[in-house]
């Protein structure tokens, strides 16, 4: 009894380190938005670090950050730039970081927009600038392809709640936004 009770627990203090021989992947992934540049001129970059094959911590960057989807226009000009932290919880279990995500994130946004308002009656042009400095916390929904624990790609979709008073007092509190990204993972 003592020595299957001795090989019981050898077995089960192995299993963890069995485990990560049988299940190599990279543990680092940086990403990029390709289609946020294309239509709206905005870079996003992100790095994540997987702790376990199906959950990542990371951190994205985004220049010329815009919300909803806005294009801009004549007279409105973004000078918004934002930070995002993210947990991302994988649930395709066949390919090690692959398949439908969620990711809950935290976001802080700093920056300006600029509009012209014109009064069609008369010449007089008035510039408006709202303070788009807003932290704002939500979720994305996505899916990834995971090709040979290399190259990654997915759309994904971001729905957020905004904390600025101006922001919520010029725009909505709630925002959408979303992309498709190409990463590699090394």
């Amino acid at each position: 009894m003592r020595y299957l009770m001795l090989s019981l627990g050898l077995l089960l203090g192995l299993q963890p380190a069995l485990k990560a021989q049988n299940l190599e992947i990279p543990h680092n992934e940086v990403n990029y938005n390709l289609l946020n540049t294309i239509l709206f001129e905005s870079v996003e970059v992100g790095y994540e670090y997987f702790i376990d094959y199906d959950q990542s911590v990371g951190a994205k960057v985004l220049i010329n950050d815009r919300r909803n989807f806005k294009k801009e226009s004549e007279g409105s000009k973004y000078k918004t730039n934002s930070f995002q932290l993210n947990y991302t919880y994988y649930f395709g279990t066949n390919n090690p970081g692959s398949g439908i995500y969620v990711q809950p994130f935290v976001k802080y946004r700093f920056g300006s927009y600029q509009e012209k308002i014109s009064d069609p009656e008369s010449t007089f042009v008035e510039r408006v600038k709202t303070d788009m400095n807003a932290f704002i916390i939500g979720a994305g929904l996505g899916y990834e392809w995971n090709f040979s624990n290399s190259f990654v790609m997915g759309p994904y979709l971001n729905f957020g709640r905004n904390f600025s008073n101006e922001v919520k007092a010029r725009f909505s509190a709630y925002e959408i936004y979303g992309g498709f990204l190409f990463g590699y993972r090394f």
